[in-house]
């Protein structure tokens, strides 16, 4: 029988340990011959990005321990290695040299390529045609109070010996060299446009030097943008456009300069480049793509028939999400996942049949997928399904005649059950970018909450990817107002349908989500306890201390600087926190680069000043995002307690005390 219990002193099998114990999450995916390759971030090895190879039915980590693979490129990083002729070059991101290391040497030997000092390195790509390594340098400022410069260059496999091949633009990425290595092309965007804004694809030939000749724009249309382009199998490019409004595959023919949209729907077959590397479609052959897309809060997997114009479904419908997709020898190498089971990568067979009762089934359907394997779990965990709750999608209304969209957690645990009137404590999500997305996706760090009894609704407010560049697009100049007034809304929605305690409604966020949060506490007085990590308290600040990636993003999301200053002063929490007279937790990196700690102590000691509860967690050793394993746990037990304090109840858990001033 369950015991009754009040809601939030449950006790969970979901523990802090729980949330990182042997868990990894996997990335970058690439082959070679047989050979298949990804990067694991293990928050056991303290965040450690680890490059491991699949062979033979045979795993191997190529990189030893304690070499972390990360480029600092956009500061976010992403694609930071390569591999050509059994030689994995990659990025070691304690000193941002890129290193080479021979895969068939056991163990491992790396050896630097590129001299120190010389900047970061990410996108790598190997040129078969000339023979070296072509990547996109953010190189060091010259200058004090100068920007990082980007290039487009080619490093010598051997000398490490670097020459620049494209510079101007402010940024640069997805380099690519065609079939017959003729062509080659990339992207580019300038201040104050983010990739998900305006970006450009260029085209140039490759004269008999290996130099770049004669660029120039095609997809040219401006405000448009532009994800993944990749050459087809007969040198034409394919590309994803929010030319139409959705972020749908685009082909771009060689000989004849025409574009086409090769299947307009309302569905974001893109994503917001915040890092390199990211994959949501393959060529397969000449009439076929591989393909992953979003549509109302869910993914699909697809094969695209160029010819037809069809999608025909690949996947198993218990999946909901899909992510890194990889063709490889005859076989789709993907992630997918759903809201109950650890994400899984998976390696799939493809190949054309003449089945003729599948033909007569579903013309579109010549791809039969009859074979899978399990390549790798991304946690060992292996809870009930009993302990988890399962999102909920709710639409509510917001803003001015307007439309938000939430995924909503009832609390869950088998073992409990509450008094009968009582209604449980629920935690607004902020998802982090602003230009972000949260999905249905397995999250231990929501089912620690649900089956403790809170209730959490994950919103994906105005602004979010995954709706359309309309709804993408509806939170500029409006960020800490449109997002805010969503997660507020969802609040009160679930007040009205008398699922949560009006009393007990608390917000939380990291980063940009923290902007969020601290806005809701200081602007609006609906919530009763917030939880900022690392978020912005002080957006004038932000803009003197943040990075080149992100230092003209508020151009767009507030306004032009410094024309519009007033602005930043009326949408920074932190000139008014005499309004914020709620509880709040700050949880913050000392070594964070994107939010720096001085925007967390500022905030903690304004509301110290005012005797309102304030406790400040710092990290001496994380950066932007927490990634060792013992600074997550800390951090989500010192959220427990807080909240245990502020709500005034018992928790199951052995918590360790945080100070809370005042």
């Amino acid at each position: 029988m369950p015991l009754q219990a009040p809601y939030g002193s449950w006790a969970s099998p979901v523990s802090s340990q729980t949330l990182t114990e042997k868990s990894i999450s996997i990335s970058q995916l690439r082959h070679e011959n047989t050979a298949l390759y990804w990067v694991e971030s293990r928050p056991e090895e303290r965040g450690r990005n680890c490059i491991v190879q699949y062979c033979n039915n045979a795993y191997r980590d190529i990189t030893p321990s304690p070499i972390n693979v990360r480029t600092r490129v956009h500061e976010y990083g992403g694609q930071a290695y390569c591999v050509h002729d059994d030689i994995v070059y990659f990025s070691c991101h304690d000193d941002q040299r890129i290193y080479k290391t021979d895969t068939r040497c056991e163990p491992s030997r790396p050896e630097a390529l590129t001299a120190e000092n010389l900047g970061s390195f990410a996108d790598h790509f190997f040129d078969t045609v000339y023979n070296r390594l072509l990547c996109i340098r953010e190189a060091p400022a010259q200058k004090t109070d100068a920007e990082p410069v980007a290039s487009i260059v080619a490093i010598d496999p051997v000398s490490g010996e670097i020459q620049t091949l494209i510079s101007g633009d402010d940024f640069y990425a997805n380099i690519q060299v065609s079939p017959d290595g003729k062509h080659m092309s990339w992207l580019s965007w300038n201040h104050p446009a983010m990739p998900w804004d305006d970006t450009t694809l260029w085209l140039a030939d490759i004269d008999h030097q290996g130099l770049p000749s004669a660029p120039r724009k095609i997809a040219d249309n401006s405000n448009v943008s532009l994800f993944q382009p990749q050459w087809g199998l007969k040198n034409d490019i394919f590309f994803v456009s929010d030319q139409s409004g959705w972020w749908n595959i685009h082909r771009y023919y060689l000989n004849t300069g025409e574009e086409i949209n090769l299947l307009p729907m309302e569905a974001e077959f893109g994503l917001p480049q915040w890092v390199f590397g990211m994959s949501t479609y393959q060529v397969v052959d000449e009439d076929t793509l591989a393909c992953c897309y979003t549509a109302d809060g869910e993914w699909q997997l697809a094969l695209l028939s160029i010819s037809k114009n069809k999608l025909t479904p690949l996947a198993d419908k218990k999946f909901n999400w899909f992510s890194d997709l990889h063709y490889m020898n005859g076989n789709l190498v993907y992630l997918c996942g759903n809201s109950f089971e650890p994400p899984i990568l998976v390696m799939q067979s493809i190949h054309k049949t003449a089945d003729k009762h599948m033909v007569e089934k579903d013309e579109a359907r010549k791809h039969v997928l009859p074979h899978r394997i399990q390549l790798r779990n991304t946690s060992p965990a292996n809870l009930p399904q009993a302990y988890f709750s399962i999102p909920e999608k709710i639409t509510f209304s917001t803003g001015e005649e307007q439309h938000a969209h939430a995924f909503f957690y009832p609390p869950k645990n088998p073992d409990y059950k509450s008094a009968a009137n009582e209604k449980p404590p629920l935690i607004v999500l902020c998802h982090g970018g602003p230009t972000g997305a949260t999905e249905m996706l397995y999250n231990l760090k929501i089912q620690f909450w649900t089956s403790r009894g809170f209730a959490v609704v994950d919103v994906n407010y105005r602004g979010s990817t995954g709706y359309g560049r309309h709804y993408r697009d509806s939170l500029k100049g409006q960020w800490g107002i449109a997002d805010v007034e969503d997660c507020v809304n969802a609040a009160r929605y679930l007040v009205e349908q008398n699922r949560v305690d009006p009393e007990r409604l608390a917000i939380k966020g990291s980063s940009a989500g923290g902007f969020t949060v601290l806005c809701a506490l200081t602007f609006h007085d609906i919530f009763k306890a917030g939880a900022s990590y690392y978020g912005i308290g002080d957006l004038d600040a932000l803009l003197k201390d943040t990075h080149k990636f992100e230092s003209r993003y508020l151009d767009s999301l507030i306004a032009p600087y410094p024309a519009q200053a007033a602005r930043y002063h009326e949408r920074s929490p932190i000139n008014f926190s005499e309004q914020l007279n709620c509880p709040c937790i700050f949880l913050q990196g000392m070594k964070d680069r994107v939010v720096p700690p001085n925007q967390a102590k500022k905030m903690v000691e304004a509301l110290k000043k005012q005797n309102i509860p304030v406790a400040l967690v710092l990290f001496d050793d994380e950066a932007h995002g927490f990634r060792q394993a013992a600074n997550i746990q800390k951090a989500i037990e010192a959220e427990l307690y807080f909240y245990a304090r502020v709500f005034g109840f018992a928790v199951a858990d052995k918590l360790e005390p945080i100070n809370i001033h005042n």
